[in-house]
């Protein structure tokens, strides 16, 4: 569940279920710029970075209404000086609370072993290290994806120099994995590159989601249970609608 919130707006929608989310992008009702809430914590991201809503259209920073239109009043409503003084100590516990829940990773949760998106913060931050690292490795070599692409290690060696010091090509345990078919291909051979994985992680990092960037650098989010398929049939390419 994802709380939604518009591009140069300060509200929030929803919470919506991810199936919503999708259909109100095949909708055109979902822009690239509107910021996506994880309901159960974890680090917010625009609509565009998720994969599976296709190419959205860009807001151009201007707000658009809600999906769903508010309650209309007859006239201003007036805020009373009691209700003021009750928002602002709402508001003041909830930041203290927020430093409590970082430090425990999502509560009962997490130590019950389920993903709580906080790990995808890191995973987000190491997977557009490593495809920037690819990218640049592309431009040294007449655009062409590294050779060891499909060896388990080789690639590894050699995006090392593009990559920096302290990056890894793990996260909480979990590796990053490569497309094997991209191994000894131009860049600009692939016919459908937003849909074409480059790296990816297997395991759930925000949800039911798996972390992956495609063949045009960009970094997202797919449906785990997709990801498992396209691995199985060796397409490596997760379809967007």
């Amino acid at each position: 569940m994802f709380y939604l919130q518009r591009s140069g707006s300060p509200d929030q929608e929803g919470p919506y279920s991810i199936e919503y989310l999708k259909q109100i992008a095949r909708d055109g009702r979902l822009y690239a710029e509107d910021l996506l809430i994880p309901a159960e914590g974890g680090e917010s991201f625009r609509a565009g970075e998720n994969l599976e809503f296709g190419d959205l259209p860009r807001a151009d920073n201007v707000h658009k209404p809600p999906v769903t239109s508010p309650p209309q009043t007859s006239g201003p409503v007036k805020t009373s000086a009691g209700s003021i003084a009750v928002i602002i100590a709402v508001a003041i516990i909830s930041l203290c609370c927020v430093p409590s829940f970082f430090m425990f990773r999502g509560g009962k949760k997490a130590a019950l072993g389920e993903p709580t998106g906080i790990g995808s913060v890191d995973s987000m931050t190491s997977l557009r290290q490593v495809t920037q690292a690819t990218i640049n490795y592309t431009n040294d070599w007449d655009t062409f994806y590294p050779s060891g692409m499909d060896d388990s290690t080789l690639w590894q060696s050699q995006v090392r120099p593009y990559l920096p010091n302290d990056a890894s090509f793990e996260v909480n345990g979990h590796k990053i994995e490569p497309n094997p078919n991209l191994a000894r291909i131009r860049r600009g051979t692939i016919i459908a590159p937003t849909e074409t994985l480059m790296f990816f992680i297997r395991e759930p990092m925000l949800g039911d989601q798996s972390a992956v960037s495609n063949a045009e650098g960009y970094v997202g989010y797919v449906s785990s249970e997709k990801l498992a398929r396209s691995i199985r049939r060796n397409i490596y390419n997760v379809p967007f609608r």
